[in-house]
């Protein structure tokens, strides 16, 4: 991945004023990460004024705003690191570097942590023509398909055309239309190709509210810069483990992990998916009277992403055989035919990533919906049974019992179910699972277990037939949206931690899990 490149433009002649480098207030929104689905019942909101769809797009422009007039007010070749928070946070950010400058430096020279993660495609687009004319319409000076260019050469039948970023050196542009209109007919290859670029990942440290820029520099003989608490070799390298001496992960043969805290918290089979029917409507889940409870996936497989001192990534990919709804016949769903009883495949791909001197570690689950009418929720087990759980609300921290009465918000003739929202964390008995939207979350198995809805689809707004709710909530009125089918995309951490869960510190690491460090790459003068 690559920094946010502002979508606006920064062409304005007089862009909004900026924080100086390394200067506290920056009023930001921060990094928002990939659009989250609904992972409770309920449709997606559409798109408009009022919506969440809108409110995010109003937040993006905003961020983009700001990002152009950040990266207008640096040199071009350089990166602008934005702090979202109100507090100093050192993070990581990512960013596409030319190979022969890939290399970071602070405002005082000192070298950034890096870790190459690889080299994006050089080949942009190859073409055979009879005619070069057309190609040199598309050539405005030195621009090129939203580039610069480098170079061009002629030789053997082939046309090239090196770009890049920023270009910098000699360059006519009538040398080069003199040669398009002076070449002899005949077909000949006409390629594009960028100049070598690594995309890497940098450990900054960013002020309060404020920004970092940082050059681009040659590649130098010395070492590499120190880290705090980086990523460590398994000294046995057998099972697909991560360690920063905070956390240890492993993942286990059924695709679960294993955790480890430096204060000695141990907890296995974390991420355990069970999927389960759901008869209820779309703000109350309701088992079926026969319920089939799958947690066992048919197949199994993890991949290493990728391995360094600043980040390694796992990515799992589990494969279950599910039915396609609770039962037969069309009257559920939406309005929609299915199968009542045939089993689908379904996949759920997990990618567990851990950073240098972070405590916990993420997980971007990605659901292959493709059920109706069901629940899928993520396990962990928690270290010590809890008789209570704590979740972030909107406005304070909330505590909930094991069991739910109509004083937690239940309806006459309702028989409520200890499933309670969460903000953006839930803790109980020495584990957090960090969450960057609402969800809902509820502790099982007698206070020895978590679990975190990931989706909970259903089909009409409300049901007559709801073994929870002696009447309907609402109209038995299709919802085919809110069944949710399709790729879904849910994120969210896991920390395990020692003692109380307000002395784990959980308020910061939201902050910091929730709203990455922002990077934009330098587009004013000067520069290479």
């Amino acid at each position: 991945m690559e920094p946010v490149t502002p979508r606006s433009a920064s062409a304005d002649p007089e862009p909004p004023a900026g924080p100086t480098d390394a200067e506290p207030g920056l009023a930001n929104a921060g990094h928002p990460e990939p659009p989250v689905a609904p992972t409770t019942a309920g449709a997606a909101e559409p798109a408009g004024d009022g919506s969440g769809a809108g409110r995010e797009q109003t937040a993006q422009a905003v961020v983009d705003l700001v990002a152009a007039a950040l990266a207008g007010a640096a040199p071009k070749g350089s990166l602008v690191v934005v702090n979202p928070s109100p507090f100093e946070r050192t993070g990581l950010v990512l960013a596409d570097l030319p190979e022969n400058r890939a290399r970071l430096v602070d405002a005082a020279g000192s070298p950034v942590p890096l870790q190459r993660l690889g080299l994006a495609p050089t080949l942009l687009d190859e073409t055979v023509m009879d005619d070069l004319r057309p190609f040199l319409g598309r050539i405005h000076g030195r621009e090129l398909h939203g580039h610069e260019i480098v170079s061009w050469d002629a030789a053997d039948g082939v046309f090239t055309v090196t770009v890049g970023r920023h270009a910098s050196g000699r360059y006519s542009y009538e040398d080069l239309r003199r040669a398009i209109l002076e070449a002899e007919p005949g077909f000949r290859v006409v390629r594009t190709v960028a100049e070598p670029v690594v995309t890497v990942a940098a450990l900054v440290t960013v002020p309060p509210l404020g920004r970092a820029v940082l050059t681009s520099r040659s590649p130098a003989p010395a070492g590499p810069a120190a880290v705090a608490h980086p990523l460590r070799v398994d000294p046995y390298g057998f099972d697909p483990v991560l360690d920063n001496g905070l956390l240890r992960v492993c993942v286990t043969g059924d695709g679960t992990l294993s955790l480890r805290a430096a204060d000695g918290t141990e907890v296995h089979g974390v991420g355990r998916v069970v999927h389960g029917g759901d008869a209820g409507d779309t703000p109350t889940h309701a088992p079926p009277p026969i319920d089939r409870l799958l947690d066992r996936p048919a197949d199994v497989s993890v991949e290493e992403i990728c391995s360094g001192p600043l980040t390694g990534v796992y990515e799992i990919v589990r494969a279950y055989d599910r039915p396609a709804a609770i039962g037969g016949g069309t009257e559920r769903s939406g309005g929609a035919e299915r199968s009542g009883g045939g089993d689908v495949r379904t996949v759920v791909t997990t990618r567990v990533e851990l950073r240098a001197g972070e405590p916990y570690a993420r997980c971007e689950i990605s659901l292959d919906v493709r059920c109706r009418d069901h629940r899928v929720r993520w396990h962990a087990p928690l270290p010590r049974a809890a008789a209570e759980s704590h979740t972030e609300g909107r406005f304070a921290e909330g505590r909930r019992g094991l069991t739910a009465g109509n004083g937690d918000g239940g309806r006459a003739g309702e028989r409520p179910i200890p499933v309670f929202p969460a903000e953006s964390f839930a803790a109980a008995g020495g584990l957090a699972v960090l969450l960057d939207h609402v969800g809902e979350c509820e502790i099982t198995g007698n206070g020895t277990e978590m679990a975190v809805t990931l989706v909970r689809p259903a089909g009409h707004l409300s049901g007559n037939r709801n073994p929870c709710l002696d009447e309907p909530a609402g109209p038995e009125t299709p919802a085919p949206a809110a069944l949710c089918q399709g790729p879904l995309p849910v994120r969210l951490a896991v920390l395990p931690y020692a003692g109380e869960w307000r002395e784990a510190g959980l308020p910061r690491l939201v902050e910091e899990f929730r709203h990455d460090l922002l990077a934009v790459p330098g587009s004013g003068a000067g520069g290479p």
